[in-house]
């Protein structure tokens, strides 16, 4: 029989009533600023980064060289396995090897920055008194894009019929305990958003964008008005600055495409946090977006899960498939994983791991 009442899905309902509500609104926002010619943000001069390529690539090469380690290290480390047996990765211990690898890359990438290139919090727009604001703005562009990445992630999957499903919703799947469910939040909502805005946005894309608009230096000193000096560029080049982002979310959608089809409607909102870091001059607001597009999905994944799976919403609802959990966006591990791939557990299974034997010749 029916229960529409159980706890779970009392609070998936007030939960999607309450997502459905903010982008009502935020659209109706959005259609009034545009109808009366006002901007959706406050005009802010692009920031110029002071990195060069050399830093860069010494950057790439230190995430590149983390990847390719950390899940082989990590395998021989807690499962010492014998010769001849291969081991593959869980989603448990792929998100506990994202995490091992994200938290050592923002430090060795900060400290190639700062040794090489003399870079400051500030380069990255990382400003107590601009935080709040900065942060609110990141808040508030999740129910403005949310309906276009999930509208585009639904069309893709109606048109495709194929998917292939996130680690996270893997291990939804495995009936987690609450430790596990308060990792994947941890992974996906606080460790992933950092160290691929750090990478994506604030290394990358701060870059290419003083690349693409020939500028060696910071523009002119001016002083606002509170007296304070600030850096302004001499001209604001949009469509050079809007290539470079077309390029890094273009990278940014290449990096996630294990996970077929998320990259077609995580280019889009990888546009969006492009944008929002270049309108902002920082990484704040795109580390806000980026939280909450991961952790509001990440929290309907778990509503899901505690109201019986999506299945069983399906049948007793007669909804239509739920595309909120393919949107996760995690750490860039993800995309890279040679060492460490989800498999069905064939022969052996050793918490998370599967152990296959290789054929002999």
């Amino acid at each position: 029989m029916l229960n529409p009442f159980t706890p779970a899905k009392v609070a998936l309902g007030l939960v999607n009533l309450g997502l459905l509500s903010a982008m009502l609104a935020a659209w109706a926002w959005v259609i009034y600023r545009l109808a009366t010619r006002q901007r959706l943000l406050p005009p802010t001069p692009p920031r110029f980064v002071p990195w060069e390529g050399k830093a860069v690539l010494a950057v790439l090469l230190t995430y590149l060289g983390l990847q390719a380690v950390v899940p082989s290290l990590y395998i021989q480390l807690v499962f010492a396995p014998q010769p001849g047996v291969k081991v593959r990765a869980g989603p448990t211990h792929q998100l506990l090897v994202m995490i091992l690898i994200s938290l050592p890359f923002l430090a060795l990438a900060w400290a190639i920055l700062r040794r090489w290139s003399g870079a400051r919090a500030t380069d990255f727009g990382l400003e107590l008194r601009r935080a709040p604001m900065e942060f609110f703005y990141g808040l508030m562009a999740w129910p403005i894009l949310a309906p276009i990445v999930f509208g585009v992630n639904f069309v893709v999957l109606k048109l495709l019929k194929t998917r292939v499903p996130h680690p996270i919703e893997d291990l939804a799947g495995q009936n987690p305990s609450p430790l596990t469910w308060g990792m994947m939040f941890f992974a996906a909502a606080i460790v992933a958003p950092i160290a691929e805005e750090f990478l994506f946005r604030g290394v990358l894309l701060g870059w290419l964008s003083r690349v693409a608009t020939g500028r060696s230096k910071p523009g002119l000193v001016v002083v606002d008005d509170l007296g304070e000096p600030v850096e302004t560029p001499v001209a604001f080049l949009g469509l050079r600055l809007f290539l470079a982002n077309l390029v890094i979310s273009l990278v940014f959608a290449a990096m996630h495409g294990q996970i077929w089809p998320t990259p077609i409607p995580l280019f889009l909102l990888a546009m969006g946090l492009g944008l929002l870091y270049q309108r902002t001059g920082g990484l704040i607001a795109p580390i806000a977006l980026h939280m909450t597009f991961n952790g509001i999905s990440t929290l309907v994944l778990y509503l899901v899960t505690m109201a019986g799976g999506l299945d069983a919403l399906k049948q007793e609802l007669k909804a239509i498939p739920n595309v909120a959990p393919n949107a996760i966006v995690l750490s860039p591990v993800e995309t890279t994983r040679s060492a460490c791939r989800t498999l069905k557990p064939q022969n052996q299974n050793l918490d998370g791991f599967s152990m296959d034997t290789f054929p002999t010749h």
